[in-house]
This record gives C-alpha cells, sequence and structure tokens, in this order.
C-alpha cells in the first residue's frame, strides 16, 4: 500500500502543500495518459532539452573555449520516477571520487545529439 492510498483509507490529513503536490501530480498524469492513449492523440514521449552547465573543449587554433553542454529530461523519465536532479547530477560526474564517476547523458544544447563524455 503506498503513502496515498494509506491516507485515503486511514483519513490522516494533508498539509497545503502536499494537497497541492498530489493535484499537480494527478494533473500531468492525466495529461500524459490522454497524448499517448490509443484512443485520443496517440502521442510518443516528449523529451526537453536543459542547460546543465560548460565544458572546456581544445579548438581547432590550439586554444581552448568553454561551450555549454545539455541534458534531456522527459516524460518518459517523469513517468519512471527518475527525478530531475538525479539526472543532472548524473550528466555532471564526480571528478573528485575515487574512482572519477564521468559523466552520462551529455548532449548538444543545439541538435541534441549525444556528445563524447569527457
Amino acid at each position: 500500500m503506498n503513502l496515498h492510498t494509506h491516507r485515503r483509507l486511514y483519513g490522516v490529513s494533508r498539509s497545503k502543500e502536499e494537497k497541492s503536490l498530489v493535484a499537480r501530480t494527478a494533473g500531468m498524469d492525466y495529461a500524459i495518459s490522454v497524448l499517448h492513449d490509443d484512443n485520443k492523440l496517440n502521442l510518443g514521449d516528449r523529451s526537453y532539452i536543459f542547460q546543465g552547465g560548460t565544458m572546456t573543449i581544445n579548438n581547432d587554433a590550439g586554444g581552448s573555449e568553454n561551450v555549454p553542454w545539455c541534458f534531456e529530461y522527459g516524460e518518459a523519465d517523469w513517468k519512471s520516477g527518475s527525478g530531475f536532479n538525479l539526472k543532472l547530477i548524473k550528466t555532471r560526474g564526480d571528478v573528485l571520487a575515487d574512482p572519477v564517476i564521468k559523466p552520462v547523458g551529455r548532449v548538444d544544447c543545439t541538435t541534441g545529439e549525444g556528445l563524447d563524455d569527457a
């Protein structure tokens, strides 16, 4: 039994913030179900591209420059329970960890194509 079912069955009251969160989540579930229902619009999952930071790359002139990198987060991530912040953390990596955790899932901010994770 999940927390929402428990509260409904046993009459536990929710705070104003919890009620707002439940309403937004239920609204998103409904909107996504309408978009993807075979009897309605039958659309695929949408993904969005967010800028995550910048990285230094070597350019053709022998110098280096900072370029932005992005990551994708979309309806499939949201439905699977993968949090936005968790996805962002994975794309950042951690150079201070032992062993180093390489970034995973960076994409070009303009084209959305995968970048060689450095």
